[in-house]
């Protein structure tokens, strides 16, 4: 779709554009857009479509649609794919899509210019060393167990780190059970180059 973006509204599907996609292949929470449901109508995601970034900076990012992140419809400059599931599992795929293979390759491929592209022709070509459907289910599950412990241990840093700004602010500003701090001047030594 190339119409505009509105404002973020939960009541409408989400609108994703280039620029929402991070480098590991999910939506940015930051960048929530909607559009509405009418021009939505004919780039709605579905359950396993992966979308690839076409053009700029974000060229060759992906990212899959999975139901639990609602109703969803694609902005240009995306190129959506759905694949055969009973040839090819769409999570080996996304994983596939961050691998040196895949950058080695769309490197080699890419249109240079003023913003690197590249067409859904030139997607549809790519060169996948597929194994046997059941094996590709195994190596996504892997690869999404590790994901999530990614994910759980990114929260527990987010965190750790929140609970020490709080205490730092806490503790050079009230101290550690006495009942006041002393207003002295620090003399520093210093060196000028």
């Amino acid at each position: 779709a190339s119409v505009p973006a509105i404002s973020k509204d939960i009541s409408l599907p989400r609108y994703i554009r280039i620029t929402d996609l991070d480098d590991e292949g999910h939506l940015k929470e930051k960048e929530w857009a909607s559009i509405t449901v009418e021009d939505a109508k004919s780039y709605f995601l579905r359950e396993g479509d992966l979308i690839f970034a076409r053009t700029g900076a974000t060229v060759g990012k992906t990212y899959l649609y999975h139901k639990r992140d609602g109703r969803c419809a694609f902005a240009g400059y995306l190129i959506k794919f759905s694949l055969n599931h009973d040839l090819v599992d769409p999570v080996f795929l996304f994983y596939y899509t961050h691998s040196k293979n895949y950058w080695r390759w769309l490197r080699s491929i890419q249109t240079e210019g003023v913003q690197p592209n590249v067409n859904a022709e030139q997607y549809s070509y790519m060169p996948v060393l597929i194994p046997p459907i059941k094996e590709q289910k195994k190596i996504a599950s892997i690869l999404s167990k590790l994901d999530e412990q990614i994910q759980k241990t990114d929260q527990i840093i987010e965190q750790t780190q929140r609970l020490k700004k709080g205490l730092m602010q806490k503790l050079l500003t009230k101290g550690i059970g006495h009942t006041e701090f002393k207003n002295v001047s620090a003399k520093f030594s210093y060196q000028e180059l």
